[in-house]
């Protein structure tokens, strides 16, 4: 996945994003499902999980993550 769609998604969804919306030809972004607040808290768990103190064994599992290890 390329940062650059990423940088989108958040452009996108931010101040002004309705209006970039409106005049964006093609589909929809990759994440358009998926809500804003989410996004935030995937980007903001993710820088965290670059820091060098940073356990994995403390951080909240969303409720479809042992179904999806379980598969």
């Amino acid at each position: 996945m390329s940062v650059a769609l990423l940088v989108d998604e958040f452009r996108y969804r931010g101040p002004g994003g309705a209006r970039r919306r409106a005049r964006r030809a093609g589909g929809a972004t990759m994440f358009h499902d998926v809500p804003t607040g989410d996004l935030a808290r995937m980007g903001w768990r993710l820088a965290l999980s670059q820091t060098p103190n940073h356990d994995p064994a403390h951080q909240p599992l969303p409720d479809w993550a042992q179904v999806w290890m379980a598969e």
